[in-house]
């Protein structure tokens, strides 16, 4: 593959919720293939503080998006000033053109962020992003890490790090992904990221079902598998407001934490 320097920093949302802890969500890959380009997410969201063993996680939750022509994964934390990732990316989307290359994409969600919530910006740039497309019919991958990013031509993976089938399994290569359709090689990703959290013992913080969605050679996004219904929840706030009315299910991991949000709910702990 042929990665050249992304010349950019990253926007991506976290959260910080007063008195709460942060809400996160860990894991992407995606490859350029024969008929296009796909990325695959985890499901799995979870309640943590700093970087300590999450006290919590819940499934369903969209890191894989359609913007415009481009596809854009984002994972780490998924939303900031009670307010979820996705609120934030629709209002984005409102303020760029529909032909929008992918490194055209990420430098104007940089200065979206910067621009429109400077209180945020130190957070954002510290997350993980994938954004992919065609341009004059090349394909073209980004992967931006923190401050740091690099994009590839025509062939490539982008990994979510080296831990994964993706990596260990050396039949994985550039060629393999460009010889396959989207709809091979995510299904290849599938099981790489749903193998991950069985290698690994990380449950808490990969998992769910997974999301595959793919850009084709004319710009055509497509939902290959796992497509989210309509926006679940905004804000945090809706959030809690669902898991209240049990239309949410979380999996407490810490005992201690799951009392002390049942208690300023006002939720009966059986």
């Amino acid at each position: 593959m042929i990665w050249t320097p992304l010349a950019l920093i990253s926007v991506l949302v976290c959260l910080h919720l007063s008195a709460q802890p942060n809400l996160g969500g860990s894991y992407h890959l995606g490859a350029i293939c024969k008929d296009g380009i796909v990325i695959g997410t985890d499901s799995r969201g979870n309640l943590f503080y700093n970087a300590e063993k999450p006290l919590a996680y819940f499934d369903t939750v969209q890191k894989v998006f359609a913007i415009k022509h481009c596809i854009l994964s984002i994972v780490g934390l998924i939303g900031i000033q009670n307010k979820f990732l996705w609120s934030y990316l629709e209002e984005f989307k409102s303020t760029i053109p529909d032909d929008i290359a992918p490194t055209q994409l990420l430098q104007q969600l940089y200065n979206f962020v910067k621009e429109k919530y400077p209180t945020a910006f130190k957070d954002y740039i510290k997350l993980h992003m994938i954004c992919a497309g065609y341009v004059n019919g090349v394909a073209l991958m980004c992967a931006v890490n923190g401050e740091s990013g690099n994009c590839a031509e025509n062939k490539g993976i982008a990994r979510g790090d080296t831990l994964s089938l993706f990596s260990l399994d050396k039949k994985y290569t550039d060629q393999y992904c460009l010889n396959r359709s989207c709809a091979e090689v995510g299904h290849e990703i599938e099981k790489a990221i749903l193998d991950y959290p069985k290698r690994h013992h990380c449950h808490d913080k990969i998992g769910g079902p997974v999301m595959l969605l793919m850009v084709s050679k004319t710009g055509t996004v497509k939902w290959l598998k796992g497509r989210p219904p309509a926006i679940r929840w905004k804000t945090i706030d809706d959030f809690w407001s669902d898991f209240k009315r049990k239309k949410v299910t979380i999996h407490f991991e810490d005992s201690s934490y799951k009392k002390k949000m049942y208690q300023q709910l006002n939720i009966p702990l059986k």
